[in-house]
């Protein structure tokens, strides 16, 4: 047998995942990562250490059967990915055991998780937790979780998967776990679902002990670890721009480009990174400030990198046609090219030489979704009452009328009052003050004006957190005016003013096909290209199932991937700290190698449709 086909059957005595999965791995990844990759994304390895400790502790009756692997035949673990194959003897045991249900002892499965058929699949269910990152695949059917659905029935289990958002009390079982497992522990029990076919001779016990390292070393520890050992196929090779949607500029083009370029050099690829040269001061050129060659010449930016990797950067002139020649001839001296096109203004002109395209568009929160924070909820009545105060104080004065008619709920009028909610936290200097409590004997029949007005775009904007906020807003108000406190000003008393069943953030997302026309007319007519679209500088999480969806959206309109680029304070450093690059954190590790992985599948495709 090759060498090549003993690290596949390897794979598969650590996964026991099908051949053909362990064998599309190996061709795609060769052993950059590992032959059985651990999660490196915390999020990530934390949802995964809690779906195996739900099987390895279930607080669930006991089967009749005792099924090997924990009811899963196999698993395929990627980067930051795992996809799970259970036995088909036992799929609905294994859904309930892993989704969420309520016992008489409390919850169990892991709490808050959902699951969802992604749009365009019939055998495979994704399950995440809403508005999470980390999530995980199921080779299964909706008739399987119908039928796990019946099967928790009957066992005398109630389904909490079913409902759309997690419940309060499946909310703190999850801050529980993640606050009561040590960071070594949840490394530990994730790669024990990643290597579930070692069933260890110490997997009995995990009821009661964590798994050790020994235990999943499994046969050849060594022999899986990572290496510079490359891709079947060779490294993906060809041109990758990087640009904006629109042509504008701010997005991070250059940070993204860099971190994609050293992800790529880091799997022993060749990679030249070029950019602009002076005349753009924000670009590749800021970059190498302390040490910028002259236009034309490479230079290298990392060392030591492995498997013969290597990592050059270039500046380009401003000539087109001489910037041409020099992308051309890099191109043929390096396994891949990273172009930092930039904005309309930078070397966005290059883009039509590109092999592959990463278009990056700003991340807007609200075209995704909007928060019920109830605590947030108090704080901008608060804000905004200020606000009206001093309004209708002024209009009164004007007009010498005692009126509340002065602020009619005119639809225009309540849509530019409740559009500064999404405008996320404020200073407190920037807002008016209330005038003293016990002088201003108006502002208790003020405060009922002022919900009046907004009652009823509140309720339809708001209808799990409206009416508990507007129970003891005014009361909570005045106290706070009394204190002289201002909106925002130690904000953190929602505690005393309301129970905790009625202290929500529930998100409520927006359709998948409008997010997917907003993204599109982001476009300046680089969609024709069909680049991957990245989302860029994303300060949260976005919900698994709506992004798969509007994923789906995408590809229906030519465009292949969507990624999504975090706001990360080491990221944004990167420009002012070049050397940054070669220590990122893991989380940051793995953004990166998230968008140098769809930018390898891209060329893969293109080298693929050209042969």
């Amino acid at each position: 047998m090759s060498r090549d086909g003993q690290n596949v059957l390897l794979r598969q005595q650590y996964t026991g995942e099908p051949r053909q999965a362990a064998h599309a791995f190996y061709q795609a990844r060769g052993l950059y990562f590992g032959l059985v990759p651990d999660a490196t994304d915390p999020q990530q390895q934390l949802l995964e250490a809690a779906v195996m400790l739900g099987l390895a502790r279930p607080r669930l009756p006991e089967l009749t059967e005792t099924a090997a692997h924990f009811g899963l035949r196999g698993v395929s673990p990627d980067v930051d990915r795992l996809v799970l194959w259970p036995d088909r003897d036992r799929i609905p045991q294994l859904l309930a055991r892993i989704l969420p249900v309520r016992t008489q002892e409390g919850i169990a499965g892991v709490a808050g998780l959902r699951v969802r058929p992604p749009a365009g699949r019939t055998d495979t269910l994704l399950l995440a937790r809403p508005g999470h990152r980390a999530h995980l695949t199921v080779r299964a059917r909706r008739r399987d979780l119908e039928a796990a659905e019946q099967w928790a029935k009957d066992t005398g289990l109630e389904p909490l998967w079913t409902t759309g958002t997690p419940q309060a009390e499946e909310q703190a079982a999850w801050k529980y776990l993640a606050d009561g497992l040590p960071p070594e522990e949840r490394a530990l029990w994730s790669r024990a679902l990643r290597r579930i076919a070692l069933q260890a001779a110490g997997s009995s016990e995990w009821a009661e002990r964590p798994p050790t390292r020994q235990e999943l070393d499994g046969p050849k520890p060594q022999r899986i670890a990572p290496r510079p050992v490359g891709p079947i196929g060779g490294p993906a090779r060809g041109v990758i721009a990087v640009t904006t949607a629109s042509g504008q500029a701010g997005l991070g083009c250059t940070t993204a480009a860099l971190a994609l370029a050293n992800a790529l050099a880091r799997t022993g690829t060749r990679v030249a990174f070029l950019g602009a040269g002076a005349e753009n001061p924000t670009g590749l050129a800021y970059l190498l400030r302390d040490d910028l060659p002259p236009t034309g010449v490479l230079t290298d930016v990392a060392d030591d990198l492995p498997g013969g990797g290597a990592l050059r950067a270039m500046t380009l002139p401003s000539d087109p046609v001489r910037a041409r020649e020099l992308l051309a001839e890099a191109s043929r001296t390096h396994d891949t090219v990273v172009l930092d096109a930039g904005a309309a203004f930078q070397m966005r002109h290059l883009v039509e030489h590109a092999d592959t395209v990463l278009a990056l568009v700003r991340y807007q929160p609200e075209v995704w979704g909007h928060t019920e924070d109830t605590a947030r909820l108090l704080q901008f009545l608060d804000r905004m009452f200020a606000a009206y105060v001093e309004d209708r104080t002024e209009i009164e004065e004007v007009e010498q009328v005692d009126d509340p008619a002065v602020y009619v709920a005119g639809e225009r009028n309540v849509d530019r009052w409740w559009s500064e909610y999404g405008h996320g936290l404020f200073d407190s200097d920037d807002w008016p003050r209330l005038p003293d409590e016990l002088t201003a004997g108006h502002l208790n029949s003020w405060r009922r004006d002022f919900l009046t007005f907004l009652d009823r775009e509140g309720r339809r904007r708001h209808p799990e957190s409206w009416e508990a906020a507007t129970r003891v807003w005014a009361t909570r108000n005045r106290a706070r005016n009394y204190r002289g406190l201002q909106p925002g000003e130690d904000a953190n008393d929602v505690a005393a003013y309301l129970d905790a069943e009625d202290i929500k953030v529930v998100r409520r997302l927006a359709e998948p096909e409008h997010v997917t026309a907003w993204l599109l007319r982001q476009f300046d007519g680089l969609a024709e290209s069909g680049p991957t679209l990245v989302l860029a500088r994303v300060p949260e999480d976005i919900d698994q199932h709506q992004l798969a969806e509007v994923r789906q959206g995408l590809r229906a309109r030519g465009i292949p991937d969507l990624v999504v680029w975090p706001e990360a304070e080491e990221l944004s450093e990167l420009p002012f700290i070049v050397t940054g690059v070669t220590s990122l954190s893991d989380e940051a590790t793995a953004a990166a190698n998230h968008l140098a992985l769809a930018a390898a599948k891209r060329l893969a495709a293109h080298k693929g449709d050209t042969t």
